[in-house]
């Protein structure tokens, strides 16, 4: 039987992580030799490049795995190697962008810190062309994913600062990053819910990949104020201020019964009637206000 002629797969399934490498390899066939590295980078974009084409509904989860776990594989390499030139800044910021559409946040944060702490401050004269975006993903991060407890709906303060503060001025007032710093304020005013809106109407998709993380409890937090400010409220303006849009979420709730998050939530708030009997004309009613009586003669 003809023995299997061994792939492009195969040769960089060989190549050992740095962090696990203990052997004396021959440097020139190591992930830390720039040949290699460009070869493996090469293949690794062509190998996302096929799996990005399977729709996202028919993706199982680890869809994206093989690729991550070559990235860092890559990245390792070039840390390694304390080779940050161009090539070193594209490689991190693929691999962020990919970590992103994966909604991997442990390698992303890998990425990011990387970028900010290492490749950029290193990087000398190259063109840091998307600098600015990735110090605001390393805002977000801090701000949205990285929190106490699932229930807060922003992180560490003084993590957020102090990172912020490592900024050069140009950085500091780009657009993407006083973006990432108005998410801040508004999560932090407990809640500017409808700046919150607004920011996410003209956000990127992956600064949005963020903003998920904290949607929930500021979803939570929004109902719970207006519910306290407002007897009633119309329904689409309630949607479009918890960030539903179309119409595939409460409106056949409403008529269906279906559950979903935000449904109920507003079960919670309408408690003990049904929502259904609350929503009539397309107002829904929170509370109802207390009639006085008039006292006894």
């Amino acid at each position: 039987m003809r023995d299997r002629v061994p792939t492009i797969e195969d040769e960089f399934d060989r190549l050992s992580l740095v962090s696990r490498d203990t052997s004396t390899a021959d440097e020139k066939t190591s992930v830390k030799n720039r040949h290699v590295q460009q070869r493996f980078y090469s293949h690794i974009v062509a190998q996302f490049d096929e799996l990005h084409k399977v729709p996202t509904s028919a993706q199982k989860a680890g869809h994206y795995d093989p690729v991550l776990a070559k990235l860092r594989k890559l990245r390792e390499g070039i840390t390694a190697s304390s080779n940050y030139d161009a090539f070193a800044v594209q490689v991190y910021e693929y691999s962020a962008d990919i970590c992103l559409i994966a909604r991997n946040f442990a390698e992303l944060l890998k990425s990011l810190v990387g970028l900010t702490n290492t490749i950029y401050p290193a990087a000398g004269s190259t063109p840091l062309h998307r600098g600015a975006e990735f110090a605001a993903y390393m805002l977000l991060y801090l701000i949205c994913y990285a929190r106490g407890s699932s229930a807060q709906t922003y992180g560490n303060p003084r993590d957020v600062m102090n990172m912020y503060k490592t900024f050069p001025p140009w950085v500091q007032d780009h657009e993407r990053v006083r973006l990432a710093m108005r998410v801040f304020r508004a999560l932090r005013a407990d809640l500017d819910f409808v700046e919150l809106n607004a920011l996410w109407n003209v956000g990127s998709t992956s600064e949005r990949v963020f903003l998920e993380c904290v949607w929930g409890p500021v979803q939570e937090r929004t109902l719970q104020i207006l519910s306290k400010a407002y007897f009633t409220f119309p329904m689409d303006d309630l949607l479009t201020l918890l960030g539903v849009r179309g119409n595939d979420l409460i409106r056949p709730v409403v008529a269906s019964g279906r559950d979903d998050r935000v449904s109920k939530l507003l079960r919670g708030i309408v408690h003990p009637d049904t929502l259904e009997e609350r929503v009539v004309d397309g107002v829904i009613t929170f509370r109802k206000p207390r009639i006085k009586t008039a006292a006894a003669s």
